[in-house]
């Protein structure tokens, strides 16, 4: 593993603070813990007890994973759906935060080492 668990929570919190996202960090011990669609699609890079930051985005419909693959590389998955209650523009935004927060975690965990 490239970096350690214990980095990669710290740069998971530290782009948090950044992108003005919660900073609760979530470590699932075992493959049963993921329990959402976007922890479903995780699963592919799944490693015990890595961390990883849960998130709904945008009136609960957009729930967004973000994490560190085993080689370093910022990662997010995300599972949801649109319905009357939620203006899609706000699923545009979701994903534009996204991307900003993957950004920022791979600028976190290089500034570690």
């Amino acid at each position: 593993m490239k970096y350690t668990h214990e980095q990669q929570e710290i740069a998971i919190e530290k782009a948090c603070d950044v992108c003005q996202l919660g900073s609760h960090v979530f470590n699932p011990i075992l493959k049963s813990d993921l329990n959402t669609w976007a922890d479903r699609i995780m699963s592919r890079w799944y490693r015990k007890q890595m961390p990883v930051k849960q998130t709904f985005m945008y009136c609960n419909t957009l729930n967004v994973n973000f994490f560190f693959t085993e080689d370093g590389k910022a990662m997010f998955t995300y599972a949801g759906y649109c319905d009357s209650g939620c203006e899609c523009d706000n699923l545009v935004n979701a994903f534009k935060i996204a991307n900003e927060m993957i950004k920022e975690m791979q600028k976190a965990i290089e500034q570690l080492n």
